[in-house]
């Protein structure tokens, strides 16, 4: 038998217990659309409330260590990786703007010549800068 997903056991168990989406949430000070998402599976709670989630729910903790495992093999080091690539870029494209400025100041380079990596340095680093997606 399959084992039930952490929001499938949070809302039967706050079913259990006679509780509104809305109650619970404000046990934690968050928003009951928290509550629904966690629910629909949509996101997870907070690692920091877990322990408190546990024990007014009475959930299993076996089930929850699973779970936060799962959860650590991919949240903070892949938002970590992220910015460590994003930082990467602006510091590539700052790098090529500062070398193609040097190259124009000394006379090796054009402005006419040094304009098209220019512009593709720049947009780059725009890019880096705005991006909140996954580059």
């Amino acid at each position: 038998m399959q084992e039930p997903t952490l929001g499938a056991l949070i809302a039967e168990k706050r079913r259990e217990r006679h509780l509104t989406q809305a109650e619970l949430a404000a046990h934690f000070g968050i928003s009951d659309k928290a509550v629904s998402k966690w629910e629909r599976n949509l996101s997870k709670p907070e690692e920091k409330i877990m322990p408190q989630l546990v024990a007014l729910l009475d959930l299993p903790q076996g089930y929850l260590s699973h779970i936060d495992a799962t959860r650590s093999s991919g949240g903070r080091g892949a938002r970590i990786l992220h910015l460590v690539r994003r930082e990467f870029l602006r510091i590539a494209a700052t790098a090529a703007l500062l070398a193609l400025g040097i190259s124009v100041a000394l006379g090796n380079l054009s402005v006419e010549q040094a304009m098209p990596p220019v512009a593709i340095s720049t947009a780059l680093f725009a890019l880096a800068t705005l991006c909140r997606g996954g580059l």
